[in-house]
């Protein structure tokens, strides 16, 4: 019999060991199983109550005798809905964590830095970077082609947005009115506080503009994806400026 299963779904060898020994006899006394087992009496007990707690194992007394049985080896299924329940609960527990941890961390301001991100995983990483360090109503500004990046992000752009809209992270784009073509654009909307206006596309740079903070990030699509985060307090409000100028030409 394949019992690595039981093992994967939390129960210890000694738990597996008189488990099977309860379903093959019905029902046992502790001493019987310490005879079968080679374990001490003490220890039967405290494994008996451990399979009871999980719900796999009852007892019943017969003229002062405990005797311990398994009712129904269905009794499995039931328990491990019960661990899918308690991990589901302990993953909605985990990511208040998480929202809280990101609003709670202070803003440590550093020195200006250049990072240079090459590929899909970097652009990726970039993303998810500078949402870990936003907060709540923090503004984002975006200008240029933005069109390919919703096929270089596929798998990941969707669940980027989600993650911005729990933080209310408010944005503004500007960009050319292709970008609606794809239907991905309707769902991000969905999620996020994005404002857009547009200008024709033959006036984007096929180069990319982001500006967060205090930094400014460039993303290049035209071959392999190629992005610069510069982290500056004066050359992100230079690209502020420029980008209110732009808002203001576009419609």
């Amino acid at each position: 019999m394949n019992i690595s299963l039981l093992k994967e779904i939390g129960l210890t060898d000694s738990e597996i060991e008189i488990f099977i020994e309860l379903f093959n006899l019905g029902e046992a006394k502790a001493k019987d199983l310490a005879q079968r087992t080679k374990k001490h009496r003490s220890n039967i007990y405290d494994i008996l109550y451990k399979l009871i707690k999980k719900g796999l194992v009852s007892s019943t007394t017969k003229n002062r005798v405990k005797y311990f049985y398994i009712t129904n080896p269905y009794k499995l299924e039931e328990y491990l809905k019960k661990l899918e329940k308690e991990f589901k609960k302990k993953e909605k527990q985990l990511r208040r964590f998480i929202e809280r941890l990101i609003l709670t961390k202070p803003e440590i301001k550093e020195k200006q830095n250049i990072e240079v991100f090459e590929g899909i995983d970097g652009l990726r990483a970039l993303y998810y970077r500078l949402i870990s360090i936003a907060k709540p109503n923090d503004e984002v500004y975006i200008v240029g082609s933005v069109k390919k990046i919703f096929k270089i992000l596929e798998y990941h752009i969707l669940d980027i947005s989600k993650k911005s809209a729990r933080i209310n992270i408010k944005g503004k784009m500007i960009a050319s009115k292709m970008i609606f073509r794809r239907p991905i654009m309707k769902l991000i909307k969905h999620f996020v506080n994005l404002d857009i206006r547009f200008i024709r596309a033959e006036y984007l740079s096929p180069t990319s503009v982001i500006i967060f903070k205090n930094f400014v990030g460039f993303f290049n699509y035209i071959d392999k994806p190629l992005t610069i985060l510069i982290d500056n307090d004066e050359i992100a409000k230079a690209y502020k400026i420029y980008f209110n100028k732009m808002w203001k030409i576009a419609k």
